[in-house]
C-alpha cells in the first residue's frame, strides 16, 4: 500500500493532536488488549522472535494495547515509561524503524529497554488511527541481533 495515501505519513503532528485522538480512541484503556493478542502472537511467529507488542506512545509513556512474550513485570504492567520506548522513534519519524543491534544503533543504543527488557533487534512499523493520526507500532523484538 502506498503510505502517502493512507495519510498517515504525510506530516508530522502536532503532539497535542496526536494524544488527544488516542485518548478518544479508547486505546489506552486495559480492558481492549486481549482483542490485539492474535495479531502479536502471528508477528512473533511468522518473524520467529520471542516478542511482538502493538504500541500506543502517549506522551511520557507507550502502552501495550496488545503483545506477546513481553518478559515480568512488563507482561502485567502493560507499559513502559518513553526511556524504553523504540516504538516512539517510529511515531516521531513516521517511518518504519529497522534495528539489527540495538547496541550498535545511534539512534536507540543509550535506550533502557536493551538492559531492562533484553531488547537486541527491532521492528516497528507505524500504526495509525482511521482518521489518519499516528498512535504508535506494531513491533517485533529479538533478544539477540536479527536482521
Amino acid at each position: 500500500m502506498d503510505q502517502s495515501k493512507a495519510g498517515f505519513l504525510s506530516m508530522p503532528q502536532k503532539l497535542s493532536d496526536r494524544v488527544s485522538a488516542i485518548r478518544r480512541s479508547g486505546l489506552l484503556d486495559s480492558s481492549g488488549r486481549e482483542q490485539f493478542h492474535h495479531l502479536t502472537e502471528h508477528v512473533r511467529v511468522a518473524l520467529q522472535v520471542p516478542v511482538a507488542i502493538i504500541s500506543i506512545v502517549d506522551e511520557d509513556r507507550q502502552v501495550f494495547a496488545g503483545h506477546c512474550g513481553l518478559p515480568a513485570p512488563w507482561d502485567s504492567v502493560g507499559e513502559t515509561p518513553l526511556t524504553h520506548s523504540f516504538c516512539q522513534h517510529v511515531v516521531d519519524r513516521a517511518a518504519i524503524l529497522e534495528v539489527n543491534d540495538a547496541d550498535l544503533h545511534e539512534l536507540v543504543n543509550s535506550n533502557h529497554a536493551i538492559a531492562d527488557l533484553g531488547v537486541r533487534a527491532y521492528l516497528g512499523v507505524p500504526i495509525a488511527l482511521p482518521t489518519g493520526e499516528l498512535v504508535g507500532a506494531l513491533a517485533a523484538i529479538d533478544t539477540a541481533p536479527h536482521q
